[in-house]
């Protein structure tokens, strides 16, 4: 494991269509933050050494959305072997070897994660939100940064999902405020686009697919 491998898995845990590889190893992961695209292509060549195709598509709700794409059956494979695991949405957790990896590893996945998906709000103090459809990795994130003594709030919501279904499903969302945020923001690298706090709202990731 390295702090690019971490990050990349970050990425891909986060906003990765992990169902979409299928046979013919394609793996799509959904970001409109171009600085955390250029990371990312920029790992995906300096690991595989393959390209990474760019493309940007319109998503079930007419938003736009950037899609980074790469095909490759044996990145699948080695992703694979290195416990990234290709399942729906509501099933996704943190990979074994990330959390058996050293703190710099660790912190990279959060780096990865929490930068291409989270929200920024502002009420007074900035927090940031973290939110997925999987109970396993609403849990494995609380106890990843529970570890580096950062707290977060637990919350349960409904809503729908950006595929154009309109069908609400159950997401864990963790809130992460004042103390425990500076805290979280000594720990990892996050991009500058996502750290502007001056806006009511801010998403790292404009625009979600929860279920690829």
């Amino acid at each position: 494991m390295s702090p690019e491998l971490a990050y990349v898995m970050g990425c891909l845990v986060a906003n990765g269509g992990l169902t979409d590889s299928h046979r013919f190893g394609n793996i799509p992961m959904t970001t409109n933050n171009e600085v955390i695209g250029e990371k990312y292509v920029s790992y995906i060549k300096a690991l595989f050494g393959v390209d990474v195709k760019v493309a940007t598509r319109k998503n079930g709700t007419g938003h736009e959305v950037t899609n980074y794409s790469i095909c490759s059956v044996y990145v699948r494979d080695f992703l694979a072997k290195n416990d990234l695991s290709f399942v729906a949405s509501n099933k996704k957790h943190i990979p074994e070897s990330v959390l058996r990896s050293d703190e710099e590893c660790v912190r990279a996945f959060l780096s990865g994660y929490i930068s291409s998906d989270s929200e920024t709000m502002t009420k007074g103090s900035a927090e940031f939100i973290l939110s997925t459809a999987s109970p396993r990795l609403h849990n494995d994130l609380k106890s990843l940064l529970l570890s580096f003594g950062v707290f977060a709030r637990s919350l349960i919501k409904y809503k729908a999902a950006t595929n154009g279904t309109g069908i609400k499903r159950k997401y864990g969302s963790l809130c992460i405020t004042s103390d425990n945020r500076a805290r979280l923001l000594e720990l990892i690298d996050l991009d500058k686009e996502c750290l502007n706090i001056d806006a009511p709202r801010l998403r790292s990731d404009s625009d979600k697919i929860p279920f690829l």
